[in-house]
This record gives structure tokens, C-alpha cells and sequence, in this order.
């Protein structure tokens, strides 16, 4: 299939679904980026893309709540609750939380391509190694990655530069 394939038939796993696939017909790049933003909500809420909630069997999406959470500043509410109560790992968990609400937009044109994911994870990585290796807690930035949960706009020195190096200087200016 070329890069813009007009599809007769959505096939798919409900909740996984690009929501803009879905409606047009068309899948592109965005569209396996959006469902591994429910993947990485799922690792970090340990809540299935269609779950139902504890008060009732009614299935809830957990991608519409924990976009609704987040720009309300209340998703940690949402997160597994095994490593939320960890300092360390609640940095990590945040961070992560901030890459897949980037995986998650309904438009596929503001999405990150999967390059640009797997370019955060490895910085994000790099950082957790040097802070083990230092001693540190893993602290060492932002949690949100510099971004308020209404405006999710990721520093360039944190998150596109993939020289640990590089961001130690901008880091020191």
C-alpha cells in the first residue's frame, strides 16, 4: 500500500482505531502512531483501550478519559498505582504520559511520527541511564518535559536532541 491507501474496511481492534482513519477511510504513518499511544497508556494505567470502570461494567475509552484527565491536570489519578507512588518512577511515568498524549491527537498531521517516538524514548533512556549512573533520583528535568498539560509543546534541547552531551551544555547555559 502506498503511503495514502484508501481502505473499504476498517479492521481494527475498537479503541486501538485512529479515530481520523476510521472516519475517512484513509490510513497513513499517524495511523500505527496513535495506536501505540493506547499501547503506552495501557503499560502505564494497566487499563485495557476499553475497560470497564470499578463502580459500574459499563466500557469506558481510555484514551477519551486520560485526555480528558490530563488537560484538567488529573490523569495521575489514572496511572497504576504501583509505580505512581514511586518518585522516580512517577518522573518516568510523566514523561511518558506527556509522549502519548502526542501519539494521541485526533489529527494526524499534529501526531509525532514514530521516528520522532522512538527518538523521545531513547532520550528519555539515555537520561534515566546517566542519572542511575550518577546517583541521581532521574529528576533532572521537567516532569512534563516543559509542557503544561493545556499546552503540550516539547522543548527541543530534551526532547529532539538525542546527544546527552549537547543537553548537558544547553542545560548549563
Amino acid at each position: 500500500m502506498d503511503e495514502n491507501s484508501f481502505i473499504m474496511l476498517v479492521q481494527g481492534t475498537l479503541g486501538y482505531l485512529d479515530p481520523e482513519s476510521f472516519i475517512s477511510h484513509l490510513l497513513t504513518d499517524k495511523s500505527d502512531v496513535y495506536s501505540f499511544g493506547v499501547v503506552l497508556l495501557e503499560l502505564l494505567t494497566r487499563k485495557r483501550a476499553l475497560y470497564a470502570d470499578n463502580s459500574s461494567n459499563e466500557k469506558k475509552s481510555l484514551t477519551h478519559n486520560f485526555l480528558l484527565m490530563f488537560h484538567q491536570r488529573k490523569h495521575r489519578t489514572m496511572l497504576d498505582s504501583e509505580i505512581a507512588d514511586d518518585a522516580v518512577a512517577t518522573v518516568v511515568v510523566e514523561k511518558l504520559a506527556v509522549l502519548a498524549v502526542h501519539c494521541l491527537s485526533t489529527k494526524g498531521d499534529d501526531r509525532l511520527t514514530m521516528k520522532e517516538v522512538a527518538e523521545r524514548l531513547q532520550v528519555l533512556w539515555r537520561h534515566q541511564i546517566h542519572a542511575a549512573s550518577n546517583g541521581e533520583n532521574g529528576c533532572g528535568f521537567d516532569s512534563n518535559f516543559g509542557a503544561s498539560p493545556s499546552s503540550v509543546v516539547l522543548p527541543l534541547d530534551e526532547m529532539t536532541d538525542g546527544s546527552l552531551e549537547m543537553r548537558k551544555l544547553v542545560l548549563a547555559v
